[in-house]
């Protein structure tokens, strides 16, 4: 008898606990909405996700008249591009996020889910103990033709 009183004891509290977990993450929750809906901080979420759709649109070519080339610019330059407005091109900066892992194949295979059909001709090759890779290409991104060519050097092997 006094087993099952410490089991409906344990139960109990087992219970209790669960319920103030619960009423804990509820508060913690309303504080959290009630400090964006305050700061403004959801508006600002949005206005991001906005942003960054508008630099999508561009890329096809919708919204090109009406666009912020500045917000453009901070959007592309995550992925490590700039747009040249006077020659209506997208070129890759020096700094891109892709120097400090380093470049591989896995960049070429992954374009065609991207909806960039190209064509690669890497080509190895050792120079002063160091592996390079220059790297041809030819192809279309989002439907636009487009030669281009680059030069890398790996710092690990291939």
């Amino acid at each position: 008898m006094l087993g099952e009183a410490r089991n409906s004891v344990a139960f109990l509290n087992f219970d209790v606990l669960l319920i103030v977990g619960i009423v804990v993450v509820l508060i913690v929750l309303a504080l959290l909405i009630a400090q964006l809906i305050r700061k403004k901080l959801l508006f600002k979420l949005v206005s991001w996700l906005i942003e960054r759709i508008d630099a999508l649109l561009f890329l096809i070519g919708i919204g090109k008249k009406n666009a912020d080339t500045k917000k453009l610019d901070e959007t592309f330059s995550i992925a490590g591009y700039a747009y040249d407005e006077k020659q209506d091109i997208f070129y890759s900066t020096k700094d891109a996020w892709q120097r400090k892992f380093g470049y591989c194949r896995l960049y070429d295979e992954a374009a065609a889910p991207l909806g960039m059909i190209v064509d690669c001709d890497p080509i190895y090759f050792e120079y002063k103990g160091k592996r390079w890779l220059i790297e041809f290409w030819k192809g279309q991104y989002d439907l636009l033709p487009v030669p281009r060519w680059e030069y890398m050097r790996q710092t690990n092997r291939i």
